[in-house]
């Protein structure tokens, strides 16, 4: 049987989201959201949007500028669908390592090239890897943008289907922002990780949330 071991990994400890309350955390209105980083990924992507369809729920993509700039179509795809579009960098940069000038322009370039592509930039972001610091604070408030990460994160990237499922049978409740990815790592569990999600949201009579409103 998978460990779970250190919960922070998991499930960030309630102190860290109090200190850094300038981004979201949770949702405001006790509805759980999914999230999904670092697409938009051919063959990956399309997976998750059929599940997504079949669930009838709504997400979040966190878009990466260079992967949108490739695949276009499948962008739009994400949009028509109904899903929301938020900004992940122009290049999947670790924020945490650059300069307030080169934070903003990861930023700026990607957002040009969603709205390029779909009509509009993204009010959302979430920087890569999770990591940020003080001038990234500083940057996002300087554009006006809405900083999210997670508070469920169930490792869909190892592609341990059953690391994943534990993950969420265990830490999974209202108010949850759920971070997974559609890449080419996790798209092998990626049907399954959303059905479980579904389904333990179901046993536990929690809804998942628009992810226009759940974050307002």
């Amino acid at each position: 049987m998978t460990a779970l071991g250190m919960p922070w990994l998991y499930r960030p400890p309630s102190a860290a989201r109090r200190f850094f309350n300038d981004f979201i955390w949770e949702t405001t209105d006790g509805s759980a959201l999914l999230t999904f980083d670092d697409g938009p990924t051919p063959g990956a992507t399309d997976a998750v949007l059929d599940e997504l369809e079949r669930a009838d729920v709504k997400a979040l993509f966190f878009v990466v500028g260079d992967a949108a700039a490739r695949a276009p179509e499948l962008l739009r795809e994400v949009h028509e669908a109904g899903h929301l579009v938020g900004n992940h960098t122009r290049t999947h940069a670790n924020m945490r390592g650059l300069s307030p000038g080169e934070q903003r322009s990861e930023i700026e370039s990607a957002a040009r090239v969603v709205e390029e592509t779909i009509g509009y930039a993204p009010r959302y972001f979430r920087p890569p890897y999770g990591k940020f610091d003080a001038s990234l604070r500083r940057v996002l408030r300087d554009l006006g943008l809405i900083g999210v990460m997670w508070t469920l994160l169930p490792y869909d990237w190892r592609s341990d289907a059953e690391l994943s499922r534990r993950v969420v049978e265990k830490y999974f409740e209202a108010s949850v922002v759920v971070a997974l990815h559609d890449s080419l790592k996790s798209k092998p569990i990626a049907r399954e990780t959303i059905r479980v999600l579904v389904e333990t949201a179901r046993e536990r009579n929690c809804r998942f949330g628009d992810p226009r409103l759940c974050l307002s």
